[in-house]
């Protein structure tokens, strides 16, 4: 009798353990989904971070929240795990609105990063800070938006030069 009331004991207790880190991680969800919409994009991502560490993972619900953060905080190679993640947590919400945004995102990844990437280096070549262009991150672009944005090849070039790519070349 007295090891039926110890298991009681003990289940009660691991169940309010389990409800007080469901609300703790709900919580922090919410004051992640209120700091996102105010613009505070760090904020939402670490309490997002938070929620997940207090529930011991993650899910469809706080990937689709910090995905939308980290788009925000430009943070692609972070944002590319969370799809991934998202992807793996969602298998059931196929079709909704919330996963074909996610979709839409996940397409657009290459170009959105890509522009970035162009946006960055174009601002360095207009103040003729070449050395500091990252020809690495334009190779990467270059694939992506060449068509959109033809003088990223002349960016490229000239950035390549400045830092001594072409030494010993004639033309």
């Amino acid at each position: 009798m007295r090891l039926v009331i110890i298991c009681i004991i003990l289940l009660q207790s691991a169940l309010v353990h389990a409800q007080d880190a469901d609300t703790k991680a709900q919580a922090a969800y919410m004051i992640a989904e209120d700091a996102y919409n105010t613009g505070n994009y760090q904020r939402a991502y670490e309490k997002l971070t938070e929620a997940e560490r207090t529930l011991g993972q993650g899910n469809a619900r706080i990937e689709y929240l910090k995905i939308k953060a980290l788009m925000e905080l430009k943070r692609y190679p972070d944002t590319r795990a969370a799809l991934a993640r998202y992807f793996d947590y969602a298998k059931a919400n196929k079709g909704t609105d919330k996963y074909n945004e996610m979709l839409m995102i996940y397409g657009k990844m290459d170009e959105t990063e890509s522009e970035e990437y162009y946006k960055e280096a174009k601002s360095l070549f207009d103040k003729e800070q070449f050395e500091l262009i990252d020809t690495a991150k334009l190779n990467y672009a270059e694939k992506h938006i060449a068509d959109k944005y033809p003088d990223i090849y002349y960016i490229r070039g000239r950035a390549r030069l400045t830092k001594g790519y072409y030494q010993g070349a004639y033309f």
